[in-house]
């Protein structure tokens, strides 16, 4: 490298820097906002379990993982709910957890969430293309009530197009009727087009976060901080279905400022969290 080019990583930020020099982040708060454990469908994943996940973490410096199993979101909601767990009992610092809300069972999941939260999950994902079940659909009426009344973040499967059953149009419906819910829009802005989207229907609705998993254009991000705002951006990797440290590094090389990348890495989450039930 040469002396220009290691000037130019310096005017980026010490973030880029530790980056780059293969340093661990754990001197910040980061904080995946959106990631899996177990089997990833169709792939081998080896640090699926909780140990494998909380030794990755370690590696990248990532402090606190927010996590919904696998199985729970495509075979055995009950199952997968049940190792989240007791993963959650054995890293209580370091993984929060997601409890699948199925709607294809909506008479059973009072139970279950009541379940979930007694034992120390915290937040709601849905995930309509999955379930195959629009959004806006009255099954998932009780998720939507119960993560607003019990101050809870819901983490939504997400489609920045119109889509038929996880689409932005239908998640503005339900923005709209649950205003005071904290919605986490899933790997939400894959380019300049779907932050636009993203002003159009939820420009308005400050409750409504932004998870950056597959926003790999270059500029993307700092688009959507012009347009959006820093407070709305969170760094999430989609692990374990994809790579954790190539979506951390989406964050740490744009040309937005330490304070801004600090924000989006951990802070703007960790004040979620910290502000939940």
């Amino acid at each position: 490298m040469t002396l220009n080019e290691k000037s130019a990583i310096c005017e980026r930020g010490k973030i880029l820097e530790y980056l780059l020099a293969g340093r661990g982040l754990e001197t910040f708060d980061v904080v995946d906002c959106h990631s899996h454990m177990g089997p990833a469908l169709y792939q081998q994943v080896p640090d699926g379990d909780p140990d494998g996940l909380v030794r990755t973490m370690d590696g990248m410096g990532v402090r606190t993982i927010c996590v919904s199993h696998t199985l729970g979101l495509v075979s055995d909601w009950e199952l997968g709910n049940t190792l989240l767990i007791e993963a959650v009992r054995k890293y209580p610092e370091r993984i929060f957890g997601y409890a699948v809300f199925n709607p294809r069972y909506a008479g059973l999941m009072d139970a279950e969430m009541d379940r979930c939260f007694a034992a120390g999950l915290r937040g709601v994902k849905i995930h309509p293309d999955f379930h195959r079940m629009p959004a806006t659909a009255p099954e998932y009426d009780r998720a939507y009530d119960r993560a607003q009344s019990e101050n809870r973040i819901i983490l939504c499967h997400y489609g920045a197009g119109p889509g038929q059953f996880a689409g932005s149009p239908l998640y503005k419906t339900v923005v709209e009727r649950f205003p005071r819910a904290k919605f986490v829009m899933a790997h939400s802005l894959p380019g300049i087009p779907a932050v636009d989207t993203a002003v159009e229907f939820f420009g308005s609705r400050p409750n409504v976060r932004f998870c950056l998993a597959n926003a790999f254009p270059s500029g993307v991000i700092e688009y959507a901080r012009k347009k959006l705002g820093v407070e709305r951006l969170l760094y999430g990797s989609d692990g374990c279905w994809s790579s954790m440290s190539a979506r951390l590094g989406l964050v740490c090389a744009t040309e937005l400022d330490d304070e801004d990348k600090l924000k989006i890495l951990g802070q703007n989450m960790r004040q979620l969290i910290n502000a939940s039930a």
